[in-house]
């Protein structure tokens, strides 16, 4: 039985745009030319599986050629996280960065701490940009030295704020901002020399 009378039976087409349909859905986020890459790859290796297959049927040699490279959600998370994190840590990309994180937090135990780890630090930037902002709209919001010593960032009540001396006034939002970049560019750089070592 030859390749294409197998992939020329209804059922066996009917199987695999089935199987592929849901490599598509899952590698969504990849960029186009990364999804063909993969999607041809893994053509390759299951009509591999199904030429050297025994079975008399062509549904149960796609059938078993898929049974061999299992849940699709299970062996593409590391590929998809580490085309989105490589992608993302290259083009500095936040939404792919996010999809990226994602991905690998289901891969391992040891990406899911990784992830975590940089997921919490895009989270506290986030929140300081969104805080150095923010002076723009509220300008009782803003960063507070007080006589003890501490400081704070962000709105405090008259009596607080006459005990306590704020520091860089509408300085805040380019400070903030020049800061947020410099930390993004930082932890982005770090998660793509951390990522290339995994």
């Amino acid at each position: 039985m030859n390749i294409d009378s197998i992939l020329h039976d209804k059922l066996s087409v009917r199987i695999w745009n089935r199987f592929f349909d849901q490599i598509s859905k899952i590698l969504r986020q990849v960029p186009k030319d990364q999804k063909d890459e993969i999607i041809l790859e893994l053509q390759g290796h299951v009509l591999e599986s199904i030429m050297n297959d025994n079975s008399e049927s062509g549904p149960d040699r796609i059938m078993n050629a898929l049974d061999k490279l299992g849940d699709p959600e299970d062996f593409l998370r590391p590929i998809v996280a580490d085309k989105l994190l490589s992608d993302g840590t290259r083009t500095f990309r936040p939404l792919t960065l996010f999809y990226g994180l994602y991905y690998n937090m289901f891969a391992s135990a040891r990406r899911f701490l990784i992830s975590l780890v940089f997921a919490a630090g895009y989270l506290l930037l986030f929140i300081f940009l969104s805080a150095s902002v923010a002076k723009l709209f509220i300008p009782e919001f803003g960063l507070y030295i007080h006589e003890t010593g501490g400081f704070s960032l962000g709105l405090m009540s008259e009596e607080a704020r006459l005990v306590s001396q704020e520091v860089l006034g509408f300085w805040l939002v380019p400070v903030g901002i020049l800061l947020s970049v410099i930390l993004y560019v930082i932890l982005t750089k770090l998660l793509g020399l951390l990522m290339k070592k995994t």
